[in-house]
């Protein structure tokens, strides 16, 4: 099942915590606006072939789709 989260106006303040804190910029900006949107609906992990964009955010699990085991 699937649940398609609303965008928030809490999203942006999260986003530019993160990207201030952090010293993002450029393509990895996205991941933190990922990230962002996670800390305001309050999910863990992220399911993602690109670990090494989300390493830098703790707090953030990240989820290779090769560790999903459908069962």
């Amino acid at each position: 099942m699937f649940i398609l989260l609303p965008e928030t106006s809490a999203i942006y303040p999260a986003w530019e915590a993160l990207v201030t804190r952090h010293a993002v910029s450029g393509k990895p900006s996205h991941d933190a606006r990922l990230v962002a949107a996670m800390q305001v609906h309050r999910l863990t992990a992220i399911l993602t072939f690109d670990k090494a964009g989300f390493s830098r955010f703790p707090g953030a699990q990240v989820v290779h789709p090769a560790d999903v085991r459908d069962e």
